[in-house]
């Protein structure tokens, strides 16, 4: 911390699950734009085309070369699951359980606000609470 609080805190402990809660909170959601344009930039614009330049022209031959390049690519990166970069990054395995170091098991997809107090209930969480109990995840 730069400086001290009011009540003189001047460092704030959190464990590795609270941690990666609060740093999953300042991801933005996904698939939305996080840059907005508006006025000549905007996409629909009639000024647009005088404000930003147009692409380089290119020749047949290198249109041909690039996709050539593009066929000849073998499929490299791939994307890691949540578990393998939780793993990954703070050596926890989120699919272990903590109580029983047995393997977790997918028990449902719950989609509609009806169905999660339901399965939340039968969890024994309390209804309209939105944080756990220490241990309970």
């Amino acid at each position: 911390m730069k400086r001290a609080w009011s009540d003189e805190t001047q460092t704030i402990e959190f464990s590795p699950t609270d941690f990666v809660g609060k740093l999953a909170a300042l991801v933005p959601p996904s698939r939305k734009n996080q840059i907005v344009y508006k006025g000549v930039l905007a996409g629909n614009s009639a000024l647009r085309r005088e404000v930003v330049p147009r692409p380089p022209r290119v020749s047949p031959a290198e249109r041909r070369l690039r996709r050539s390049r593009k066929l000849s690519r073998k499929p490299g990166w791939r994307r890691l699951g949540w578990a393998d970069l939780l793993q990954r990054v703070f050596g926890v395995d989120g699919l272990l359980c903590k109580h029983c170091n047995g393997p977790l098991h997918l028990r449902c997809v719950v989609v509609n606000p009806p169905a999660t107090m339901r399965v939340l209930a039968g969890l024994g969480c309390r209804r309209g609470s939105t944080t756990s109990r220490r241990g309970d995840l």
